[in-house]
């Protein structure tokens, strides 16, 4: 197996190198990262506290939302070597976390390219103990709110927005004046997109009275439902959006074709492009699905020149048809006419995928995941899921860790138990390449958690997410959204049980 130098190691020998030559100079303090814990759990909304936090609506339980409470037990905060031990003196215990459930970590404590893990540990009677690990490597250490699985009897709720997704009335519809040759008309009320083939009461997915302006495109072809060629657009006021069951004096709003290019585009022959795939423009604070992206038209349109409108991206998605390598793309689009390639780094066989206890010297760990289906070089972070169960009595073992790439990605030990890995397991691995790595670790760990089963508690753990994980606000996930598509950004991810 081809090995490579990681990250961690590249930066800390250029450091090394790039010393001051002003021996009075006092090195930086270390950084310390806080750590909020919370439980996320489902109650009816008139239950919710004003200022107490309110995350989504509950889907499996339409009266409910999801709110969430401080957490001041059942985990521990465990400082690893980088071989996956536990440091013992810096781990912090629950019964040291302060009534705030926020735990102040101390990167200084960690050794270079150690960890630091969320473990919670589930219904532990001498040491029979489910237990639950979200990691994240010292060069990768950031503020966060982090979910436990465990209710917090007794504890106080936690503070913050109570925003939730607009209610979306069914009869909300928009007007434009009609152009010739047009077969559709979309309405793009930020992401949430609907349309019909005349001008007159498009429907809009959008609250009344809207909020925000809704981006109207035109197109001459509809083949086989796909709205391809775009010949007109327009950003409408709120105000023109008005009940069609109910609708007063409808004004129709005029669009144009001002500055309108069309920018070709090309994929790799062993990758698909899935129906998710779009061009995604930002306008203000909101974000517009601007066009879909069909395979059967290699071209999409953008606004050239004098423009309220700030970026546009194109987000492609779909699967590697040589090793089933998941994929989606960000590439930020600047109307040059250079052709936009979907690729990826090369992968390979993801079915040499294996737990061993034989890791290199490098790590010394005790065990590891071993894989040569990819290069470290060519991704600037990693997720690693394992799903697996304890020495003592079968119980699960899950653990999720963020890390720079690595061929043999070391697993974390626990403070309880001891995993007892079996060809029953299951392995996930994702992969991201970006040209801003904050932006791309957020917007990776926003992905990878699923709030709704998070709240419930379930024992059922979706494919591709954490058990526990970064948990933010729809406020916070359009942000992050947002930033995402002013990237150039590549995620793959695999597995394998």
């Amino acid at each position: 197996m081809k090995k490579q130098l990681s990250l961690a190691v590249v930066i800390a020998l250029g450091l090394a190198a790039c010393g001051s030559s002003d021996s009075s100079s006092s090195p930086e303090p270390a950084p310390k990262y806080d750590w909020q814990i919370i439980n996320l759990y489902a109650a009816n909304q008139s239950d919710v506290a004003k200022g107490c936090v309110i995350y989504d609506n509950a889907v499996a339980e339409p009266q409910k939302v999801i709110t969430a409470s401080i957490a001041l037990y059942g985990y521990n905060i465990l400082f690893h070597n980088r071989d996956g031990s536990v440091i013992a003196k810096h781990t912090i215990k629950a019964t040291d976390v302060p009534s705030t459930g926020i735990v102040s970590i101390d990167s200084a404590n960690v050794p270079d390219g150690g960890y630091v893990s969320l473990e919670e540990v589930d219904g532990g009677i001498g040491g029979n103990a489910d237990v639950y690990m979200f990691t994240v490597q010292k060069e990768l250490l950031s503020d966060l709110v982090l979910n436990v699985r465990q209710p917090q009897i007794g504890a106080s709720c936690f503070k913050g927005s109570q925003a939730l997704p607009v209610e979306i009335v069914k009869s909300a519809a928009v007007s434009v004046l009609q152009e010739k040759s047009i077969s559709h008309y979309q309405s793009s009320y930020g992401m949430d997109v609907d349309g019909h083939s005349i001008s007159a009461h498009i429907p809009v997915k959008s609250e009344l009275p809207a909020q925000k302006q809704v981006l109207v495109t035109a197109y001459q072809d509809d083949t086989d439902s796909k709205a391809s060629i775009m010949s007109h657009y327009g950003l409408i006021q709120p105000g023109y959006i008005y009940d069609s069951n109910n609708p007063g004096s409808i004004i129709a709003r005029p669009l144009t074709n001002e500055n309108l290019i069309y920018q070709p585009w090309s994929s790799q022959d062993n990758l698909s492009v899935d129906r998710d795939s779009a061009i995604y423009m930002v306008y203000g604070d909101n974000s517009y699905l601007w066009q879909s992206i069909f395979n059967s038209n290699h071209e999409f349109a953008l606004v050239n020149g004098n423009s309220d409108m700030q970026h546009w991206s194109a987000y492609f998605t779909g699967v590697d048809a040589d090793y089933e390598w998941q994929y989606h793309s960000y590439i930020a689009l600047d109307g040059a006419n250079s052709v936009v390639v979907n690729a990826l780094p090369a992968m390979y066989d993801f079915s040499d995928m294996g737990i061993t206890s034989s890791c290199s010297s490098e790590t010394s760990a005790d065990l590891c995941i071993d894989t040569s289906s990819f290069s470290t070089i060519d991704f600037d972070l990693q997720r690693t899921q394992v799903r697996s169960t304890a020495t003592v009595g079968g119980r699960n073992f899950y653990q999720s860790i963020y890390a720079v790439p690595s061929a043999q990605q070391v697993l974390m030990n626990s403070s309880v138990a001891i995993m007892d890995p079996s060809e029953n397991n299951r392995v996930e691995v994702g992969l991201t390449k970006s040209d801003n790595l904050p932006q791309a670790l957020s917007y990776m760990m926003a992905e990878s958690i699923n709030i709704q089963t998070a709240a419930k508690d379930s024992p059922i753990v979706p494919d591709f997410t954490d058990t526990n994980g970064s948990i933010l606000t729809l406020a916070e996930k359009t942000a992050v959204h947002q930033a995402i598509l002013g990237t150039n950004s590549t995620m793959v991810a695999n597995s394998k049980n």
